[in-house]
């Protein structure tokens, strides 16, 4: 990875691989090398409002595994009594772009509008009310929820995404679309 980042540009692949080890090196290690070079990478990627330089499909490629991670490695913090390094914040706008960007789809949720050539899902939004504290995002994975025919559910659910406090907040409104 040392080796094939740099030479990626830190690009999709790189970022996930650096999460999960940023993952690892904080249970076995207690240090955070690899969360840096994700957070490097997250921000040479994504723009200021969110948005991710290779479009919508290559994001929530990155959002499959990435958001999953980074909240297992807030609660690994948060076990040891540690306060876990910022994320970087544009990838944590991401969301937000993603919302709005996105059109309803009959029977398949809310989902972003394709502007490259991966292809787009209704995301998981639980994963980012964890990670910001968010509870609109809560909400909104309740109104456009995953099916597990879709085959997108990740099995990091199991870690407890999202915290049972975020049900007991009151949402804003959610975002209404024509």
């Amino acid at each position: 990875l040392e080796l094939a980042g740099p030479m990626l540009l830190e690009n999709n692949l790189v970022a996930k691989a650096y999460a999960s080890i940023a993952l690892y090196e904080f249970i076995f290690y207690g240090t955070h090398e690899n969360l840096d070079y994700l957070n490097s990478a997250l921000k040479m990627h994504y723009g200021e409002h969110g948005g991710y330089a290779e479009g919508t499909g290559y994001s929530q490629y990155i959002w499959d595994d990435v958001p999953y991670i980074l909240a297992a490695l807030q609660e690994a913090y948060r076990s040891v009594n540690k306060i876990m390094p910022a994320t970087e914040n544009k990838f944590l706008k991401s969301p937000y772009y993603m919302i709005e960007f996105s059109r309803p789809v009959s029977s398949y949720g809310y989902i972003p509008v394709e502007i490259d050539d991966g292809c787009t899902y209704n995301p998981d939004y639980r994963a980012w009310a964890k990670l910001t504290g968010d509870a609109n995002f809560l909400a909104w994975s309740e109104v456009y929820p995953l099916k597990p025919e879709d085959g997108k559910i990740n099995p990091l659910v199991a870690f407890g995404f999202p915290d049972e406090t975020l049900y007991q907040l009151k949402p804003a409104e959610l975002p209404s679309k024509s």
